[in-house]
């Protein structure tokens, strides 16, 4: 019985901060959406599986970074880069037009603070 309820309480703990995290993360996507890219009309329509990578290095950075640049036609700012990075897909339909869907990979720190790059799908 006592193993039952330590079991149930690690579950719950694990649902918890999972939970935390996807928010605190499509939080920071949305903020960059709103704010860097200027995308105030959206709507999301999914949100892909948080995974994180170490094989991101600051060459690839920089290439994401200018073909954003290229994309928006100006600079974006971005935050600064952790050695582990948090990625996810997301898929947005732009001004409620089906048409206009949208596919994005973001690249977030790992403290969840901000983008460091993204890339079209």
């Amino acid at each position: 019985m006592k193993g039952l309820i330590i079991s149930v309480f690690i579950a719950l703990f694990a649902l918890l901060t999972g939970c935390g995290q996807g928010y605190k993360t499509h939080k920071t996507v949305e903020d960059f959406l709103e704010n860097q890219m200027q995308i105030t009309q959206y709507k999301i329509i999914e949100w892909g599986k948080i995974d994180s990578t170490f094989r991101i290095s600051s060459d690839v950075l920089a290439v994401l970074r200018k073909q954003g640049k290229i994309q928006f036609k100006r600079d974006l700012s971005y935050c600064v880069p952790s050695a582990k990075l948090n990625f996810l897909t997301v898929k947005y339909v732009k001004d409620d037009n089906i048409k206009d869907t949208v596919s994005q990979t973001f690249y977030i720190n790992d403290q969840q603070t901000g983008v460091v790059a993204f890339k079209q799908n």
